[in-house]
């Protein structure tokens, strides 16, 4: 994966902005997991085996060359002193690469 700054703005309105984000949260095909995409949808909390998630549903997705929107997904929401971060795990929780979205 080449190197960027993601971005992964949440509007109070419900909607999102993504640029530049991991391709491993939306692409369902091998080939697309290693690059970055843009899109943009609507978002809200929920609550997933006892964990808050924040719900995904994208409108749209520039970057994948298969798939696309629309398409759901899931980031989870963890607290601590400092920030909110959310975060997803690519491919197998227990043995993936965790990546961080912090708040700015």
């Amino acid at each position: 994966m080449r190197t960027a700054t993601g971005l992964l703005f949440l509007e109070e309105s419900g909607h999102f902005t993504a640029s530049e984000i991991p391709a491993g949260l939306v692409a369902s095909q091998e080939e697309d997991t290693n690059k970055l995409v843009s899109g943009a949808g609507t978002w809200h909390l929920n609550v997933e085996d006892g964990r808050q998630v924040v719900q995904l549903d994208f409108e749209e997705i520039v970057g994948v060359s298969v798939g696309g929107a629309p398409f759901g997904t899931q980031v989870y929401l963890s607290k601590n002193v400092q920030n909110a971060v959310l975060y997803y795990f690519q491919a197998d929780p227990d043995n993936s690469l965790e990546i961080d979205f912090n708040k700015r």
